[in-house]
């Protein structure tokens, strides 16, 4: 008779089941089990810094300023944040930023980057190339003319919207934002404040007293300078002279000579009056210098209408390529600068700058461009830096007008009657 073994007991006496411990599930839950333990635990174990004592591993955000709506300022907060107990100098920083910053902003970083550099450095630099000196009034001017992105519903641009107010107002006191909105309203009503909206930050209510003060001054001084010109310009009337005998002082119908002529011709008159036929032999025209007859009744001065239908040249057209889009644009050789529809502005990634720009010729009044973007576009096998200036729909068949500027680049064009062609004229 063979021995057979026992199970094994528990510490009570009782045996243990056998039928659970080979069950491939619970092995599957167990070995689960384990693995999620060891990666709580790497996660509590804090991280050893480099052998330099630097926190070299610290992630930054990143930033691109191609992209709309990057604000620089904020980006430059959050990394203060970070840097708030141990600031990265030297190569260490250089290799973070490298990873945080895209776009141009890449380029421009292996640009100005040197050894040692610092934070404190590096920020100042970045302050002055893409962060804009733009006023409370001049920012609020831009979100009242602004407009949804396209495919933006109204619900993402309004919450769009408050944050960036609430991002610009949150260090700015109650009587600022006050006199921000106050002055941008007032820009509106008078084009003459715009320029004090995007060149003067107005905090306090006296100082813009003062500036609505000295608005109103100046104002009120050239409108008594045009009063007082017009004034010295006038000119007493001159005298009437009559066209018959060429003497001042009365009219044709009270000639003398000509009505003493008229009784010893035997024409009747009475008073001013005059029966028969009118003498015109002393009369001449001033259309066809012939005497005899008024211009009014001149047979050479007759005009007639005739319709004409206007024949137009279309402009000599292209495409851009910008950011992976085809935009049909004109050219014209007659224009300083480029300008770009407001709707067709998003289309294109650059550096966006508020200034103010008069442009005349395009229609019947000079128009203001507030927005440029200074940005690349490749037309046909050529990449070109151009800046556009933004302006309302309505004054731009085309999306895009291209000027003459281009041509102090290096390229020349070639217009024919159905096509557009631009060179390069010097290396």
């Amino acid at each position: 008779m063979e021995n057979i073994p026992l199970p094994p007991t528990s510490e009570v006496g009782s045996a243990l089941p056998t039928a659970h411990a080979t069950d491939p599930y619970l092995s599957a839950l167990e070995l689960q089990n384990r693995n999620l333990m060891e990666i709580i635990k790497n996660m509590q174990t804090p991280r050893a810094p480099p052998a330099d004592g630097k926190a070299s591993y610290v992630t930054l955000p990143k930033f691109n300023p191609d992209i709309a709506g990057a604000d620089a300022s904020s980006w430059c907060s959050t990394v203060d944040l970070i840097f708030a107990d141990n600031v990265l100098e030297g190569s260490n920083l250089v290799i973070a930023l490298s990873k945080a910053l895209e776009g141009c902003a890449s380029q421009w970083l292996s640009q100005i980057c040197f050894a040692g550099i610092t934070w404190a450095q590096f920020k100042e630099l970045f302050i002055q190339r893409f962060v804009g000196i733009e006023t409370s009034a001049a920012m609020l001017l831009n979100v009242l003319n602004g407009r949804p992105k396209p495919e933006e519903g109204f619900a993402e641009y309004g919450s769009r919207i408050v944050t960036l107010l609430m991002s610009k107002w949150k260090t700015k006191d109650l009587e600022e934002i006050a006199v921000s909105v106050t002055l941008a309203h007032m820009a509106q009503i008078d084009n003459k404040l715009t320029r004090w909206v995007f060149t003067k930050n107005v905090k306090t209510r006296n100082e813009l007293q003062q500036q609505l003060h000295a608005h109103s001054f100046k104002k009120r001084s050239m409108d008594d300078d045009s009063t007082g010109s017009e004034r010295k310009k006038f000119k007493f009337p001159t005298p009437m002279k009559c066209n018959y005998c060429g003497k001042a002082g009365h009219k044709y119908a009270e000639c003398r000579a000509r009505l003493e002529k008229g009784q010893s011709k035997g024409k009747i008159h009475s008073g001013s009056n005059m029966t028969g036929p009118k003498d015109r032999s002393s009369v001449k025209c001033f259309k066809c210098d012939e005497m005899g007859h008024f211009a009014s009744a001149c047979p050479k001065g007759r005009t007639y209408e005739k319709r004409v239908d206007i024949c137009t040249v279309a402009p000599p057209s292209g495409i851009i390529k910008a950011s992976g889009e085809s935009i049909p644009f004109c050219f014209d050789s007659g224009a300083e600068c480029s300008l770009v529809k407001e709707s067709a502005v998003d289309k294109f990634k650059g550096k966006r700058i508020n200034n103010i720009v008069k442009l005349n010729g395009i229609s019947n009044d000079a128009i203001c461009s507030t927005q440029q973007v200074l940005c690349n576009i490749n037309i046909e096998q050529y990449c070109i830096e151009i800046l556009l200036h933004v302006i309302m729909d309505k004054y731009l068949k085309y999306d895009v007008l291209v000027g003459r500027e281009i041509l102090s680049q290096g390229f020349g064009v070639t217009i024919d009657a159905d096509k557009f062609q631009i060179y390069k004229t010097k290396r």
